[in-house]
This record gives C-alpha cells, structure tokens and sequence, in this order.
C-alpha cells in the first residue's frame, strides 16, 4: 500500500509569501528624517509631533510697526555737563550702530527702555543724535535716557522700543517663523510632506508679526515652531549624521 504524503497544517491551506526585503527596507527608510537640497527636508508623522510643530499660514495684516535697537551705555546720568556739549546730568546717553540707511527714526523721537533693572524698564528714551557714517552702510544712533537714580552703569547695555506708523503687509509671518542666521533670514515652507527653507526679506516688525517683502506671499503655509530644531536636524542630515 502506498502512502500519501501530505504537508501539516490545515486543509486547503497555502504558504504567505514573505515581503520582499527591498519593499521592507522602503518601508523604513519613508519613516525616516530625510532631506533632499531640491525637495526639502523631510519628518515622519511621529517625530513632527514629538517635536510639537506647528504651522500658519502667511496673512495679509495690518499692524503698528515697532523699531527694537540695544544701545550701550558711553555716559553716565551723574557725570556733570562739559562745555560746549549737549549732554545733561540725571540722563545717561548710550549708542549703537544700525546697519543700513532706512533707520525709520528722527532726532527728538521718544522711545521707552524695555528692560533694565526692572524699575529701570519703561523709562523714557529720546533719539538725542543720529550720525551718518559716509562711505559706510551703517549709521550711529546715539539716545538719551532719563535716568534720576545713576541706575546705567558705563557699558552697560539697554534695549529701547520705538513705536513707529501701522504697516499695511500683504504678507507677514509670526516672529516665531523666523530663522535668521549668518546667512540670512529664512522661514521653512510647507511644501507637502516637505519642508523648505526659504530665504526671506524682512520689512517692517511688530505686535509679534514680521512684514515679508520678498519670498513668500499670502497663504503659504509657514512653519511657526520648533524653526531652530528643524535648522539643526537639517544640518545633521547634510552632514550625514543622525537627526
């Protein structure tokens, strides 16, 4: 009598091909951080959440505009006044050096010191002097500080706002979009799946928006946090190391 050889397992039932390794290893590398200098740069679903980013889009938006300058202390307010010199006692006169020629400012305008001392924060500051340096793209702003309580030390630094008129942008981004390096500014557009550092203009700053002349217009979707950390992991994914 002969015997049947039949193979185990249930009646009818047929080997599952196994996933190729080539598809498998697809699989894995779409699930991983990438970037492509024509494509962008791009973030599995998972690590954009674990790093919370969230996006916006680019508005047309009408804001009053700011001008923010950090001035270093040169005068104290209880030096006494010198001859032939404007400089008062009970103010300290601090500079600083604005690179480009459309400062926005004139001799006399009143600012407010955003932080120093904390008392000191919000004192009256004044435009006192404003020198165009030739043959240069900088000019030298000099202000006056109410300063009663000798609080500014020599050299010290103080931040000084300006309120300037309402921008009307047809496009602007919040601050928080910006990335500004030694290289430029830049914003990441959303492009997709991708995200693509743009080289940016800036105009006119304030109420925590940024005008953007040039480089992106209304509706692009703009990332608006962590703009450093995909900075950083694009770098690391150029240099060919892990993100």
């Amino acid at each position: 009598t002969g015997l049947l050889l039949t193979g185990c397992g249930p009646k009818g039932a047929t080997a599952t091909p196994s996933s190729s390794p080539a598809k498998a290893q697809a699989e894995t590398k779409k699930e991983e951080a990438s970037f492509d200098p024509d494509k962008g740069l791009y973030l599995p679903e998972a690590t954009k959440q674990e790093m919370g980013m969230t996006t916006t889009p680019a508005q047309k938006k009408t804001f009053q505009a700011e001008r923010t300058m950090k001035f270093q202390v040169f005068r104290e307010a209880d030096e006494h006044p010198l001859p032939g010199m404007a400089y008062r006692s009970g103010y300290a006169y601090a500079s600083t050096l604005f690179v480009g020629q459309n400062v926005d400012l004139k001799v006399g305008q009143a600012g407010k010191v955003l932080e120093q001392h904390g008392s000191q924060a919000g004192a009256s500051a004044t435009l006192f002097q404003l020198n165009v340096m030739p043959n240069s793209n900088q000019n030298e702003l000099l202000v006056e500080i109410a300063d009663p309580r000798h609080q500014l030390a020599l050299t010290e630094f103080c931040t000084v706002r300006w309120q300037l008129p309402a921008v009307n942008a047809s496009a602007a981004v919040p601050d928080s979009a910006l990335l500004k390096t030694t290289e430029g500014n830049f914003v990441y557009l959303q492009k997709e799946d991708r995200f693509v550092r743009t080289e940016v203009k800036l105009g006119a700053t304030g109420e925590g928006f940024t005008e953007i002349t040039e480089g992106v217009a209304a509706g692009d979707s703009v990332v608006t946090n962590p703009v450093q950390t995909l900075w950083l992991t694009e770098l690391k994914l150029k240099s060919g190391s892990e993100p």
